[in-house]
């Protein structure tokens, strides 16, 4: 019927998969990983929206670092440990994407799901992960803080005592790795979900948070949950979180291609860093250099403000921050990866280690930014 129809189209099986992205052998690459575990009919990821954009890049570049190294890693990372989960999840409120007829209540329905996608997937990877890439990624951050103190130092732009300044703050940001305390209590996270129901409670209080800073429960006696995905800096312990969920990205693989890596986690934990000096930096900017800085922000994105009545810039000076971010994290893990010692050519790819350097991180890090993204202009838009 309509709503099992509706239902079907979030959901993939090796047949379908294949026939949507033909250029990759789908079937021999998912038996590969696991032998004999897969049948052409079997539901064995849901997300249908990711592998959509996976089918136009694939389209639209003759490269083959999606194809060859990302797709890999992301289907050996994920697949074994969240399979069975999701499938269970995403089962028990197939009713409620079958029973709403409101485009609100729908969209709600979606980012439950979303929601609960990266948050399982999340707390199942910790219960297995490798801790010796945890001691890897804590070596790549102490290097970049070694990087950005080198940069501070090194310039002649900033008088002796503000360059003080800031080299403390890069000092005292540390790195901490998994879910924040202050975000979720560990034990009420498992019994939730191992528990959950279509109208669970726990489920209201996912959809109603919209930002790390909105922590109060909703509803009493239930956790409050922002299953985040990406790292975030926390002004209030000086530290720079990388989330359980940063771990699905798949340059954390036993495949350990460090180009990867820093072109994309790297750059990450790198802008993450960049927010210490966030105050200091915007203090030191003269008044003059300021507003030219927001005029030509505000100049690139006229044209999308435009087009967009409901679109306005809500607070200038942190979209300022974000790009300056952007900026300074690409140079830190650049400058990271290109101390490595070992080469970094990728066997079967007709690019240098730069040329891979650069593209990787395009691909991971550019696109095209909905209007409704617009909305707070917080983060610089990717095409910027």
């Amino acid at each position: 019927n309509g709503c099992t129809k509706n239902y079907n189209r979030s959901i993939l099986t090796i047949t379908t998969l294949q026939s949507l992205i033909p250029q990759i052998s789908w079937d021999s690459l998912f038996n590969s990983v696991l032998p004999g575990s897969f049948n052409p009919n079997q539901i064995f990821l849901y997300n249908r929206r990711y592998f959509d954009v996976l089918r136009s890049v694939l389209n639209d570049t003759s490269v083959q670092l999606v194809k060859e190294y990302c797709m890999w890693q992301v289907i050996r990372s994920i697949l074994p440990k969240t399979e069975g989960p999701l499938r269970a999840i995403s089962h028990r409120y197939q009713a409620t994407r079958c029973i709403v007829d409101d485009e609100r209540a729908k969209y709600c329905t979606d980012q439950t799901l979303m929601l609960l996608e990266d948050s399982v997937a999340a707390m199942f990877i910790e219960e297995k992960f490798n801790s010796s890439v945890v001691d890897q990624v804590k070596n790549i951050y102490a290097d970049f803080k070694e990087i950005y103190r080198n940069m501070v130092e090194d310039t002649d732009e900033i008088d002796i005592e503000s360059k003080n300044t800031i080299l403390e703050a890069i000092k005292k940001t540390e790195l901490e790795m998994g879910i924040l305390e202050s975000m979720l209590d560990r034990k009420q996270l498992n019994d939730a979900y191992r528990t959950v129901q279509i109208d669970d409670s726990f489920l209201k209080n996912i959809l109603s948070l919209r930002s790390y800073k909105n922590l109060k429960p909703i509803l009493a006696g239930y956790p409050s949950v922002f299953p985040r995905f990406s790292a975030m800096y926390d002004h209030l312990s000086l530290k720079v979180v990388l989330p359980l969920g940063s771990f699905l990205r798949p340059s954390l693989s036993q495949y350990d291609y460090r180009l990867i890596l820093y072109s994309n986690v790297g750059i990450s934990m790198a802008h993450e860093l960049s927010h210490s000096v966030d105050n200091l930096a915007v203090a030191m900017e003269t008044k003059q250099v300021l507003q030219q800085r927001i005029d030509c922000l505000v100049s690139s994105l006229k044209e999308d403000i435009e087009k967009n009545d409901d679109v306005s810039i809500s607070n200038i000076t942190m979209y300022y921050k974000e790009a300056r971010a952007d900026l300074v994290s690409l140079e830190i893990s650049y400058q990271a990866f290109k101390a490595q010692q070992q080469s970094q050519q990728l066997p079967y790819l007709n690019l240098n280690e730069d040329q891979t350097f650069f593209i990787n991180f395009a691909q991971t890090m550019c696109g095209n930014m909905a209007d409704r993204y617009l909305v707070t202009i917080l983060y610089p838009p990717p095409k910027y």
